[in-house]
């Protein structure tokens, strides 16, 4: 039997319900914290401390958090492998990456805090929270690992966002709305004669990978081989504009699927 992959539980969902914000956040330059923040809530709800040595554990020894900081390292590394852009890639897809979401419903929006983030987080900001990691290490007088800068980072990012102005929040409420709007878009007419509407269109493709997955899952399970489908075409989310993307399907070793912009 083929293992089930390094996440457990809803945690692959849960990664998958991201992906939308990732290119988003990516594409507006503002990536870097945008996985400040998405750390940030998997170890708030799976604490890699407590699944390394238990919920009871106190302080840690020189060995654990050695250990530890490695488990976090892997962690970050293997949780972001599934929103990997190529460095080249001009123009990111947000409807590919939006497709490996589908599941026939309307898949999470984001957090408010999420989307403050991504809209808010200049440079103005990002000196401020370097600033106060430099004077955590100071007072420490070591680098601070990884899941403690985590820790400040959105710890601060948190209270940006409550001491935001409120027309700030609105605009970021707007925006909650305006994707909670786009993922109820209705399905296509079942007429083929009928004149489909731009949301239509774009509901059906975002769908398309369910369908992919459906039907090449069994395929990819019974040869042992991997599979590739590739899509190409107007993207009425992006104005029309051509966009692509590759669907890859496997399952011999790690049962995933990834979506790749291409």
């Amino acid at each position: 039997m083929a293992p089930s992959g390094w996440t457990g539980g809803d945690q692959q969902e849960w990664l998958q319900d991201r992906n939308d914000s990732a290119i988003e956040a990516r594409s507006q330059g503002k990536y870097s914290a945008w996985l400040i923040a998405l750390f940030h809530d998997w170890f708030l709800r799976w604490p890699e401390r407590e699944k390394l040595f238990g919920p009871e554990v106190g302080t840690l020894t020189p060995e654990q958090e050695v250990q530890l900081a490695a488990a976090i390292n892997h962690r970050q590394k293997v949780s972001t492998r599934i929103y990997h852009l190529p460095a080249s890639h001009a123009g990111p897809s947000t409807s590919a990456i939006r497709a490996h979401l589908a599941t026939g419903k309307a898949s999470r929006a984001p957090q408010p805090r999420e989307v403050f983030c991504r809209m808010f987080y200049d440079q103005e900001k990002k000196a401020v929270v370097s600033e106060e990691l430099a004077a955590e290490r100071e007072l420490l007088g070591r680098t601070l690992t990884k899941s403690e800068a985590m820790r400040i980072s959105r710890g601060r990012i948190d209270s940006m966002f409550q001491e935001a102005s409120v027309e700030i929040k609105e605009q970021v409420q707007e925006r909650v709305a305006e994707v909670k709007a786009a993922r109820k878009a209705p399905p296509p007419p079942e007429d083929p004669s009928q004149v489909r509407t731009p949301e239509e269109y774009q509901n059906a493709i975002d769908g398309a990978p369910k369908s992919i997955t459906e039907n090449m899952s069994p395929v990819a399970r019974d040869t042992g081989w991997c599979f590739t489908v590739i899509g190409a075409g107007p993207s009425p989310r992006h104005g029309g504009a051509i966009k692509s993307f590759a669907y890859v399907v496997w399952q011999p070793v790690s049962q995933t699927r990834e979506l790749i912009p291409i």
